[in-house]
């Protein structure tokens, strides 16, 4: 019998479809925002259900589960991942991996780091496709950085950069450089940092992705402060603002409002300084963004303890350097900084001031 030509014409246009749903998704995410990529992707599960589709519905949650990570809604995302992996169990090699990365992803965003690590190990598992498995070695080794972990996390990106140039991969190349920026900065090799934020920002620009672009501008930003450019840093947080709040970007706009705060405190504005470092951590809390609490932490507490004069100022001091160390998700350098002052609370005599400059978000 021959195949019915409307049939065979019909049977194609589905796939076609959903492939047009899920790149629509990403060029809207670079685009105009977070919350229209996601409603485009809650769309193509509507229509993958209507249609008893399984895969795509699978696909659209989770890049559905991706997107909420993205605009900051942590638990809905974990939520959305956990019930996609209990379906995906022995599943799709391809759906498995991707949905273990953005499960690890939203873990390490909750400071959950051991949990991001076993994922990330689950990501890997069975998966020999060379763009996944470098994909997920560049998503390791940030949640290593997060960590401290720094010389492991620098040769994931070192891997993630050579693979991405030898194949030409503007996209890869640039998110290695912006990486390896980060981590050179926590390991206060400035110069380096800022060359590789320099060609993350000049390579992020040629593909007009606004988030990257975003992401670069407040991590050049961070670099020029440190370097005691003050005006400059201000000045490229201020686009990534302009951005962030296009996009979405709660997460964003919660770093950058703890950066402005380390500004006012470097320059002895202190009343200033406890009110960006007020709302950074208010808005991290509403984020449940657990992984960056403690740099508003540090904050309060450095800020509060150059006001320690005043006793209701020493309390608030000693409250907020307590919980920066019980933080579980607090670097080491900065549960030092908690121990220091907490050292010198009790001292009859206060010391020296026992912190200098904290680097930004």
């Amino acid at each position: 019998m021959t195949p019915d030509p409307a049939s065979q014409d019909a049977a194609g246009v589905v796939p076609a479809l959903f492939r047009l749903y899920y790149h629509r998704g990403e060029v809207l995410e670079r685009s105009s925002g977070y919350q229209p990529s996601l409603d485009n992707y809650r769309a193509m599960g509507r229509l993958a259900a209507a249609l008893g589709e399984r895969a795509q519905l699978l696909r659209a949650r989770i890049e559905t589960g991706y997107r909420l990570t993205l605009l900051g809604r942590y638990d809905e995302a974990l939520a959305v991942h956990r019930d996609a992996a209990a379906e995906l169990d022995g599943g799709e090699v391809a759906l498995r991996s991707r949905n273990w990365q953005c499960l690890a992803i939203v873990l390490r965003l909750l400071g959950r780091y051991e949990e991001a690590l076993d994922a990330h190990r689950r990501a890997a598992q069975g998966d020999d496709d060379e763009a996944r498995v470098h994909s997920g070695k560049n998503s390791l080794g940030h949640t290593l950085w997060r960590m401290g972990r720094y010389d492991e996390a620098v040769g994931c990106f070192r891997e993630m950069l050579a693979w991405a140039e030898s194949h030409s991969l503007i996209i890869h190349e640039a998110t290695a450089h912006n990486n390896l920026g980060l981590v050179y900065a926590d390991m206060e090799r400035l110069a380096e940092a800022r060359t590789h934020h320099e060609k993350a920002l000049r390579l992020r620009t040629m593909f007009h992705d606004a988030g990257a672009v975003c992401s670069s501008y407040l991590n050049l930003g961070n670099i020029l402060v440190q370097q005691d450019d003050a005006a400059g840093g201000v000045a490229l947080w201020g686009r990534a603002r302009e951005i962030s709040r296009r996009l979405g970007d709660a997460a964003t706009e919660a770093m950058i409002e703890n950066n402005l705060g380390e500004v006012a405190y470097n320059a002895g504005d202190y009343p200033a300084a406890l009110a960006h470092f007020g709302r950074s951590l208010a808005m991290k809390e509403a984020l449940n963004l657990r992984s960056y609490l403690a740099s508003s932490l540090e904050g309060l507490a450095k800020t509060h303890y150059e006001l320690r004069a005043d006793p209701a100022h020493r309390e608030l001091c000693r409250r907020n350097a307590q919980r920066l160390l019980a933080l579980d998700a607090a670097r080491p350098r900065q549960q030092q900084t908690a121990r220091e002052i907490l050292d010198s609370l009790g001292d009859p005599e206060p010391g020296p001031k026992p912190v200098d400059k904290a680097a930004p978000n």
